[in-house]
C-alpha cells in the first residue's frame, strides 16, 4: 500500500505526492545504503593512503603468479 504524503506538492508542478510509499518500507532500504556509504567511505580512505605513497598497505602479499609467465598476458 502506498500513502501519499500531505504538502504543497503545487509548488513543485505536481498536484499530489509523486513518489507515495510507506516510510516504514524505506528503513530496510535506508540502512542498505547507509552499510555501502560506509563501505565506500572505508575503501577511499584506504585508496587515499597509497595515492599519498602509504606503502604499508601493499606490504605482506607475495606478488601473485601470472599463470602465463612473467610478461606474458592471459590468453582467452
Amino acid at each position: 500500500m502506498s500513502a501519499a504524503r500531505d504538502g504543497d506538492w503545487h509548488l513543485l508542478g505536481y498536484d499530489t505526492d509523486p513518489v507515495p510509499a510507506e516510510a516504514s518500507g524505506l528503513d530496510d532500504v535506508i540502512r542498505h545504503y547507509e552499510t555501502i556509504t560506509t563501505q565506500m567511505e572505508t575503501q577511499a580512505k584506504l585508496l587515499k593512503k597509497i595515492g599519498d605513497g602509504d606503502e604499508t598497505l601493499l606490504k605482506g602479499w607475495p606478488p601473485m603468479p601470472c599463470a602465463n609467465g612473467p610478461g606474458r598476458a592471459p590468453t582467452r
